[in-house]
C-alpha cells in the first residue's frame, strides 16, 4: 500500500510538472475577438490578449477559398472558437489552438485587402469591403509608433529564389535585410503583380528569371525598380490559385494549379448514357 501511494504521488508531481511545463511555454493569451463596421462597409477586428506585448504575427492569405488567417506562436486560445459576422466582406472568424499555436482564421465572402496595426493590448486588422480586382495586402505593421520608411531608407531585397512545391505548386521567395517592407499582391490576366513598397532594389536583383523547366504555372518573374520601391511580375499559365505570406523578413507567393472539381455524374439534359 505504501508503495501504491509513492508511486500515485510520483505520477502527479509528474503531472504537475507538464502542466507547468505547457503554461511557461505559452506566454500569451488571445482573450477573445471583437468588431467594429465602419462606413464603406469596411470591418475593423480587434484581437485581443490578455496582457503583455501582441505577439507578433504570421498572416498569410489564400484565394481560394478567401481567408487571412492569423498564426501567434506561444500563444493560448479562451476567445470562442467561432463567430458568424455577415457583414462587409467578412463570413466570419474562427480561432483554433494547437500546441502552443494559435490561429485566427477570418473567412471572406471575396478576396479583400487590409491592414493592421496594434492598439494597446489588441492587433487591429481592419478588412476593406474589397472586390476580385483590388490589391490584397500581405504584411504586418504591427508597430504603430513608426512611419512606413520610404525607399531609400527601407530594407533591400537580399534575394529572389524559386522553388517547386510537392504538389506542382511555384513558390518564388522575396528575402529582405530587415523588417519594414510592404508587400501587395494583385492579378491582372495570367500575371501576378507583386509590389514591394518601401525598398531597396539592388541592381543585382533587378533580374528576369525563366523558371519553364520546373513545370509549375509559374512561366518567368521579372523585378525592376519602381517610384516607391520595387515591382515584381510573375508570368503564369493555365487555371492557379494564388496564396501568399511573410514570415519574418522572408514573403512568399505561391501559385498553385487550380484543382478540378470532382465530377458528380449526372447526366447532362437530353444526354445518353454511355
Amino acid at each position: 500500500m505504501r508503495h501504491a501511494s509513492r508511486y500515485l504521488v510520483t505520477l502527479l508531481f509528474a503531472a504537475g510538472s507538464l502542466w507547468s511545463q505547457a503554461t511557461l511555454a505559452a506566454t500569451s493569451t488571445l482573450k477573445d475577438i471583437s468588431y467594429n463596421v465602419l462606413p464603406g462597409g469596411r470591418i475593423e477586428l480587434h484581437i485581443n490578449f490578455e496582457q503583455g506585448q501582441v505577439p507578433e504575427p504570421k498572416i498569410f492569405t489564400t484565394d481560394t477559398p478567401p481567408r487571412i488567417a492569423v498564426d501567434f506562436v506561444d500563444t493560448t486560445n479562451a476567445a470562442a472558437r467561432h463567430m458568424d459576422v455577415g457583414k462587409g466582406s467578412l463570413s466570419g472568424i474562427s480561432a483554433v489552438s494547437a500546441g502552443d499555436r494559435t490561429r485566427v482564421v477570418v473567412d471572406l465572402i471575396r478576396p479583400s485587402s487590409y491592414t493592421t496595426r496594434v492598439d494597446g493590448n489588441s492587433l487591429v486588422l481592419t478588412v476593406n469591403n474589397g472586390t476580385d480586382a483590388q490589391t490584397t495586402t500581405t504584411a504586418a505593421n504591427i508597430d504603430p509608433s513608426k512611419r512606413l520608411p520610404s525607399a531609400s531608407s527601407g530594407p533591400a531585397v537580399s534575394n529572389i529564389d524559386f522553388r517547386r512545391g510537392p504538389n506542382g505548386e511555384g513558390r518564388v521567395l522575396v528575402n529582405f535585410s530587415g523588417a519594414g517592407a510592404t508587400p501587395n499582391m494583385r492579378r491582372e490576366g495570367d500575371k501576378v503583380i507583386v509590389d514591394l513598397d518601401h525598398v531597396n532594389l539592388p541592381p543585382s536583383q533587378a533580374q528576369r528569371l525563366d523558371v519553364m523547366d520546373f513545370a509549375t504555372p509559374v512561366q518567368a518573374i521579372v523585378t525592376r525598380a519602381a517610384s516607391n520601391g520595387a515591382q515584381m511580375e510573375i508570368s503564369t499559365s493555365g487555371n492557379i490559385e494564388t496564396s501568399a505570406y511573410q514570415s519574418g523578413d522572408q514573403y512568399v507567393v505561391e501559385i498553385a494549379p487550380k484543382k478540378k472539381e470532382a465530377a458528380t455524374g449526372k447526366l447532362a439534359k437530353g444526354q445518353e448514357p454511355v
